[in-house]
């Protein structure tokens, strides 16, 4: 004959184990979440990922940069015009072998201002590229920072943890994200704004 209290306490301790196992897991899942990212190599790839779009938007942002137009060498065109104006007169050529290096010289000098401008032009493009470029490298230099403390916020999200507690608990069967796209969970945008200021 069956003994229904024998089947009571086996079905509480069943529940029991159920519970214990459950919340076993759930504890247990930074841990091993942790170790899946350590042993995948993840924060690696994102960081080699992280320094790869940094090196392309720096580059797009210098190509960007608006630069400045190149100086024609104002001497040598006053000279030229010159040249073509006199040239072919009558003594035109000697006039020009004469005279041709203080035309030039006048040239410069009326090209003083223009030259100024550029040459200042010049310099505001340089230290807009070289700001750039230093942003650039600071983002580069806190590349494996930054993946690091992504992945850390990936793994301490209750969305993570129960994903990797489900695994834990169902011996392998049930993987869903993050643990089937560690990437996309290390960058999703509110834990690259949390390690790198939103940037």
């Amino acid at each position: 004959m069956l003994d229904l209290s024998t089947l009571s306490n086996s079905a509480g301790a069943l529940a029991l184990g159920i519970v214990a196992w459950a919340g076993g897991c759930y504890v247990a899942a930074p841990t091993i979440g942790e170790r899946l990212v350590s042993n995948g190599g993840e924060v690696l790839r994102c960081e080699t990922s992280l320094r790869t779009r940094t090196y392309a938007a720096i580059n797009e942002a210098v190509a960007a940069a608006p630069k400045p137009a190149p100086l024609p060498d104002v001497g040598k065109t006053f000279k030229n015009t010159f040249g073509m104006m006199f040239g072919g007169l009558q003594h035109g050529g000697e006039f020009m072998d004469r005279y041709g290096s203080q035309i030039e010289k006048f040239g410069h000098r009326l090209g003083e201002p223009v030259r100024e401008k550029a040459a200042q032009a010049q310099r505001d493009y340089e230290e807009v590229v070289g700001r750039l470029r230093r942003a650039g490298e600071l983002q580069l230099n806190t590349a494996g920072s930054a993946c690091s403390c992504m992945a850390r916020a990936a793994l301490n999200s209750p969305q993570t943890r129960s994903s990797i507690a489900w695994h834990i608990g169902t011996f392998g069967m049930v993987t869903d994200p993050p643990l089937t796209d560690w990437q996309a969970a290390i960058h999703r945008p509110e834990n690259a704004a949390q390690c790198r200021g939103g940037s």
